[in-house]
């Protein structure tokens, strides 16, 4: 018995061994994959140190500039895992992906089966066509046929660039999609070049104190290229990629004048797409694209943020919702009136013209001047207050919503020109 007890402890730690080797055996062989090198999982033991610091260092930079883990992976044994099963346990089992929608782009060199594979989950699959996957793994398998794997793998980053180029956050220069290119003026972003000056200072000055005053950010957009996005997508990523929005929900809205499909699109986002319902959007979309069509740019960016503003203040209030009935019947009023006084200047002065051309008759025929002075509004409110589920006055109607490449939620709408 005491024999017993004092080997008990080397027996169970036999027991637990054999039960981990029996564990390790069932579990997939990518759900037991460990690196040392972050986005690289070198199973087959293709790459030397140096190389294996070289590429995770790549994988590292480019995953963080495109929001997007982009990973390369080899094996030599995925047991009986065709080769989408190998790779989605490895995602799924060690927690890869960036972004709402865990957005990877992972290269796969199995050498079970001697074959390349290219795999993408979430946002990176807008941007990427199976066109594109064909051609980059036909290029990684002559890049790797004399067994330079380092060489296909640093292929695979180099058009990983190329093809990710609209996610990208970290090009300032030429890329609209993330860190976008300072133009001088804050919320007035105009590419196209629409713009002088002075008007985009003005513009810029009244988008500044609207998002200051109801910490709705709003923004205006001009391109005169696309890069074959449609604008809805451009205007949506846009906004997300260059740090647009107030608050936790990214509140706020962006009018985009894409020049190159001759199309205008208002994209919103958080508490601005229950206040811009579809009905508010087809409102200053009304009026904007006839100054579009006129090429009268800078009063249809001016229209945009003046009535923007007044759906923002009224809390989701229709723009045309000031015509009411009560409206009608007193602007009806003064024009009976001033029509009545016009009728009754031009029968007096007549009437002193015809009774003897006198001084006090040429008096008496000066013309009344009517002058009517349109202004952008500007709020004196400093504070917001919660919108209200439903009150009289606002747009009786909901927003439509769709999901950007990012994962979020956008309302909008937009019209050609």
């Amino acid at each position: 018995m005491t024999d017993q007890k004092k080997h008990s402890p080397q027996r169970l730690a036999a027991v637990l061994l054999a039960l981990v080797l029996v564990v390790m055996a069932v579990l997939p062989a990518s759900a037991a994959m460990q690196t040392d090198y972050a986005g690289i999982y070198d199973d087959a033991g293709l790459f030397v140190d140096s190389e294996l610091q070289q590429l995770s260092q790549q994988s590292g930079e480019l995953s963080a500039r495109y929001g997007t883990d982009i990973v390369v992976v080899t094996t030599g044994d995925k047991g009986d895992q065709d080769q989408y099963d190998f790779v989605q346990a490895l995602y799924q089992n060690n927690g890869l992906g960036r972004g709402d929608t865990r957005s990877a782009l992972f290269l796969l060199l199995d050498m079970q089966e001697y074959k390349v594979y290219l795999h993408s989950v979430g946002a990176v699959n807008n941007y990427l066509t199976n066109d594109d996957l064909d051609t980059l793994t036909r290029d990684i398998v002559e890049a790797i046929d004399e067994d330079n794997y380092l060489a296909g793998s640093q292929l695979f980053f180099d058009r990983a660039k190329q093809l990710l180029a609209p996610m990208d956050t970290g090009n300032i220069g030429g890329n609209l999609f993330g860190g976008a290119q300072d133009t001088g003026y804050q919320k007035i972003y105009d590419y196209a070049e629409l713009l002088d000056d002075e008007q985009e200072k003005e513009l810029s000055q009244a988008a500044v104190e609207i998002a200051d005053q109801y910490q709705i950010d709003i923004a205006v957009l001009t391109i005169d290229d696309n890069q074959g996005k449609s604008s809805m997508a451009f205007a949506d990523d846009f906004y997300d990629y260059n740090g647009l929005g107030c608050g936790e929900t990214g509140d706020g809205l962006i009018l985009l004048m894409d020049m190159d499909a001759r199309k205008i699109w208002i994209s919103t986002k958080g508490k601005a797409i229950e206040l811009f319902s579809d009905r508010n959007i087809d409102d200053i979309l009304d009026v904007i694209t006839p100054k579009m069509s006129d090429d009268d740019y800078y009063k249809a960016a001016d229209k945009f943020l003046s009535m923007s503003a007044y759906c923002i203040e009224h809390e989701g209030k229709r723009v045309s919702s000031q015509f009411t009935p009560g409206f009608i019947l007193l602007a009806l009023g003064i024009s009976l009136g001033v029509g009545g006084i016009t009728i009754w200047v031009m029968y007096a002065g007549h009437k002193n013209i015809a009774g003897g051309g006198g001084t006090a008759g040429r008096r008496g025929a000066q013309s009344m001047q009517l002058y009517i002075k349109e202004d952008r509004f500007v709020s004196t409110h400093t504070s917001r207050t919660a919108i209200p589920k439903d009150s009289g006055g606002h747009s009786g109607g909901g927003s439509s919503t769709h999901t950007s490449s990012s994962g979020s939620s956008h309302g909008g709408g937009g019209r050609s020109f």
